[in-house]
């Protein structure tokens, strides 16, 4: 019986567009969009990762960012193009408050930076505020895929992966949490989602 329902932010409750991101930095630098893209997302080598570790503060990798896509935007403006976000189906509401409704834990794991997560949380109070608890990658240090993260989340549950279903729109981080025997997953659409649950036998 699932008891634990842990959701990703991006992809899943938010549409955080990091394309867009890169498109509008592009416009206070000499680099292309796709350049931009890679100095700042890469999965292995990308300046947000360290951010997203919380290895880096806000105003650090402003800086590192500045320096290596070679751009003199103010940190007030460069803020207000890194948060942009918004929600990736209103009837994500829905869901969350049946799940609230029927006693489910709800928890979000994400990997996010502190800049974001404050702005998400502020913008988006009223869904963020149904959330039980919070795995936030820069206030543990550890990213998905990565186990530790997953691991942290079972402890945090307080019961058997059997009874946690966790939700994200990559692959490759699913794929990492069904290793430790929780369930999955992986993200298309509300629709999808819900009929996804049920097979699992959460009540909506």
């Amino acid at each position: 019986m699932i008891k634990v329902i842990i959701f990703d932010i991006g992809g899943v409750l938010i549409n955080v567009n990091k394309e867009l991101r890169c498109e509008k930095l592009q416009k206070y630098s000499k680099l292309s969009k796709k350049e931009i893209h890679g100095i700042v997302f890469d999965k292995k080598n990308g300046l947000s990762n360290k951010f997203n570790e919380g290895k880096m503060s806000s105003y650090k990798f402003y800086e590192s960012l500045c320096n290596k896509v070679d751009s003199k935007i103010s940190y007030e403006k460069f803020k207000s193009l890194w948060n942009i976000a918004e929600i990736t189906d209103k009837k994500i509401n829905n869901l969350i408050l049946k799940l609230k409704k029927n006693d489910y834990r709800l928890i979000i794991l994400s990997n996010i930076n502190d800049l974001h997560f404050n702005y998400i949380s502020k913008k988006y109070k009223n869904l963020i505020k149904n959330f039980d608890d919070f795995i936030l990658s820069y206030k543990i240090g550890v990213r998905k895929p990565n186990d530790g993260i997953y691991k942290e989340a079972i402890k945090l549950s307080g019961c058997d992966p059997s009874q946690i279903v966790f939700i994200d729109d990559e692959k490759s981080n699913v794929m990492a949490a069904q290793k430790l025997g929780i369930n999955i997953i992986q993200f298309k659409s509300v629709a999808q989602l819900e009929k996804d649950l049920l097979k699992l036998g959460v009540v909506l």
